[in-house]
């Protein structure tokens, strides 16, 4: 998911604060980013959350990153 770290930096988060608030480790988010996982489907919506976007906006990329929430709205 390669939005996720624009998203959370966007957002103002650490990987940490994500990670506290979706109930994954650090060390997880860090793969989600570099694309070394994916998260389970049944997490996205705390994903998506946690950093005020869509689901659709943690699959952007960045030649399309017209994200469709302002993050934090």
């Amino acid at each position: 998911m390669t939005a996720t770290r624009t998203l959370r930096r966007k957002a103002g988060l650490t990987m940490q604060d994500l990670a506290d608030a979706v109930g994954v480790s650090r060390q997880t988010v860090s793969a989600w980013e570099i694309e070394d996982a994916w998260p389970n489907a049944e997490l996205l919506p705390a994903i998506a959350a946690a950093l005020g976007c869509s689901i659709d906006d943690l699959y952007r990329t960045p030649d399309n990153n017209d994200f469709t929430t302002e993050v934090g709205q």
